[in-house]
């Protein structure tokens, strides 16, 4: 049965279900001519109001106000209150096509609801303005044009987003279209969120053109936006200002002696892992350029030797101590615990060798198998069942 023939199944008692839809009670026939009183309307009202169910609902969710008030508020054609409407008429015909396409992009990919107050304060604005695209201004004149009018949060969030649809619009292209850019927005690439990528900030026309090709590659080759895009421009951008520094311009100045110059330079940087990305990232960089013969006069010697990279710290051990393992194996000492079931996890950990995470991911009724001999030495398997 379908959900409103369940409902009265149901309010009938549960009778034979056979015998009810053989012969099921008659719906009570509305009075001739009677219909919701939202004009456009046409469906039967309930018997507990004026209006239909879903109409009804509205009318309750607003308090009961009088009803000729309330149905006026609807107008012919219309299935929404005139102030829960969005009236895109004022605008000019370019604008109104930008908005109309912008909404319709929220809704596509749910970014997220939008009182229609919010749509009406941003056509308002465009309205007044003299603008008859949204790509009349960058992002910040339009926000200084906002200022005293749509001062929300909301409503610039929604101008800014507008403008920024419009510009993918307009700007989309793939590869073909994002490459000569300076400034990659990596979501018109098929890339999740809006990162962007900006070789602008590397100041030799030709070492920004280089970084663009290794870039394009990586990415190419299936490498995640933040290893194969997001810190090589961090890497090359750093190798850009020492060059800017030492008054380098050509690709031929590249040598090791500069190099060894950089690498005294990035000795600032105490973090000796970032260090090393650095260096291993420009030494990638440069075999590319070689391997691609992208210029031929990057000099031989320049490139990197594993003992330019700075020597990490020993890290301390994670395994405990074994003084400290044969204190927490004591009977008495693990009889401290408070509950019984921290001292079981306890036991399960030191016998099974599983970290803390791990046995946070045990389930209740889980059985765990684990092999506690040495590698080449046959033994049983060790069967531990945890259930709470």
């Amino acid at each position: 049965m379908c959900q409103l023939h369940a409902q009265r199944w149901e309010r009938a008692g549960r009778p034979d279900r056979g015998a009810w839809i053989a012969d099921p009670p008659k719906i009570k026939q509305p009075p001739a001519g009677a219909s919701c009183r939202i004009r456009h309307c046409e469906l039967w009202p309930e018997a507990s109001g004026p209006f239909c169910h879903s109409h009804n609902a509205t009318w309750r969710a607003n308090g009961r106000p009088e009803i000729d008030a309330f149905a006026a508020r609807f107008d012919p054609g219309r299935v929404v209150p005139a102030d829960e409407s969005i009236q895109l008429g004022p605008l000019p015909p370019q604008l109104r096509l930008e908005m109309q396409y912008t909404l319709q992009q929220r809704r596509d990919r749910r970014v997220g609801k939008l009182a229609p107050a919010v749509v009406t304060r941003v056509v308002r604005l465009l309205a007044a303005s003299s603008a008859t695209s949204l790509l009349d201004h960058d992002e910040d004149s339009w926000l200084t044009i906002a200022d005293g009018t749509v001062n929300d949060s909301l409503g610039r969030a929604l101008l800014l987003y507008a403008r920024r649809a419009v510009v993918d619009l307009a700007e989309t292209g793939g590869w073909e279209a994002e490459y000569p850019r300076d400034v990659w927005r990596m979501h018109r690439l098929g890339f999740d969120g809006r990162r962007t990528l900006r070789f602008d900030r590397i100041a030799q026309p030709w070492l920004r053109e280089l970084a663009k090709r290794w870039v394009r590659l990586r990415l190419s080759s299936g490498l995640g936006l933040e290893a194969g895009g997001g810190r090589v421009v961090v890497a090359i951008t750093r190798f850009s200002q020492f060059l800017t520094t030492v008054g380098v311009e050509r690709i031929d100045q590249l040598d090791r002696r500069l190099l060894e110059r950089y690498l005294a330079d990035l000795g600032r940087e105490r973090h000796p892992q970032r260090r090393s990305a650095h260096i291993g990232l420009l030494n990638g960089f440069f075999t590319a350029v070689r391997q691609h013969r992208w210029d031929i006069e990057l000099p031989a010697t320049a490139l990197f030797f594993p003992a330019d990279h700075p020597r990490r710290p020993d890290k301390l051990p994670r395994a405990l101590a074994e003084q400290v393992m044969t204190q927490l194996e004591q009977p008495t000492n693990l009889d401290r615990f408070d509950g019984l079931s921290y001292r079981l996890i306890t036991v399960i950990l030191m016998h099974c060798g599983l970290r803390v995470t791990d046995a946070l991911r045990l389930r209740s009724d889980c059985v765990t198998t684990v092999c506690l001999a040495p590698p080449g030495k046959p033994t049983g398997p060790l069967v531990v069942s945890v259930a709470t």
